[in-house]
C-alpha cells in the first residue's frame, strides 16, 4: 500500500478524535476507531521507512508523498 494511504489514515484518525463525543461519559467508539486507523498508518509508514520513530506528526508522512 502506498504511503499516501498511510497519510489518509492518519488524517482520518485526527478527524475522528476531533469529532469524538465531548461528553466523557458517552462512548461512541470513534476514539477506538481512530486508534486503529493510526496504528494501521504507522504500519504502512514503517514499511516505507523502517527507521521511523515519530508517528504523531503529518510531516513524517508528507516527506514520502510525491508531489508532481
Amino acid at each position: 500500500m502506498p504511503v499516501e494511504y498511510a497519510l489518509g489514515l492518519f488524517k482520518l484518525s485526527e478527524a475522528l478524535i476531533q469529532s469524538s463525543s465531548p461528553n466523557e461519559n458517552e462512548e461512541d467508539g470513534s476514539e477506538d476507531e481512530a486508534r486503529d486507523l493510526r496504528d494501521e498508518a504507522e504500519v504502512y509508514l514503517l514499511k516505507r521507512d523502517g527507521g521511523a520513530t515519530e508517528f504523531g506528526n503529518e510531516d513524517v508522512y508528507d516527506r514520502w508523498v510525491p508531489i508532481f
